[in-house]
């Protein structure tokens, strides 16, 4: 029975393979230190859950100081003092949480909102570089095109074609 409640909880909440695991009934000797070694497990189980929790909630926090603040001159070692986490520990951390390391998340935050400014404002590519975070046009041009396939100019002009109704095609 013991085994099959701890099989469970792995299974909820996805315990990392260095959780110790569950002590088995069958190897002590009476009930008692059977039932120590277990109370000791889900001490340590209960603790584990405590940090992956405080772990993503820090996560959290960082991710909304990004969104809020990602068209300023913004950096990893300014996010993870925000959120009073070691700079190491933070990228790593930010990584597994995000699937992505911290630069890309910014320029994908950047880039999404870049495409938002050139179907919904008339402004200038260089000034929406410069409300995105991007102090450099040329690195804006390039980061754009690697993400989209297609420069930011050429972005504006197919979406306002699509949405015309022309699709696109020649006339």
């Amino acid at each position: 029975m013991t085994e099959a409640i701890c099989k469970e909880l792995d299974l909820f909440y996805r315990m990392p393979e260095k959780q110790e695991k569950c002590p088995r009934p069958l190897q002590y000797r009476d009930a008692d230190l059977f039932l120590d070694a277990f109370e000791e497990w889900i001490h340590v189980y209960r603790e584990s859950l405590k940090s992956q929790t405080a772990g993503k909630e820090k996560m959290e926090e960082a991710i909304s100081y990004i969104r809020e603040n990602y068209a300023k001159d913004l950096n990893m070692a300014m996010v993870s003092n925000h959120i009073c986490m070691n700079y190491s520990l933070f990228s790593a951390a930010f990584k597994e949480h995000t699937g992505v390391n911290f630069v890309n998340y910014l320029k994908e935050i950047r880039i999404a909102e870049a495409k938002r400014l050139l179907i919904q404002t008339e402004d200038k590519i260089t000034e929406i570089a410069k409300q995105v975070g991007f102090e450099n046009d040329k690195h804006f041009m390039k980061s754009f095109k690697t993400a989209c396939g297609v420069s930011p100019s050429e972005f504006r002009k197919d979406y306002k074609m699509v949405s015309n109704g022309k699709g696109g095609q020649d006339e």
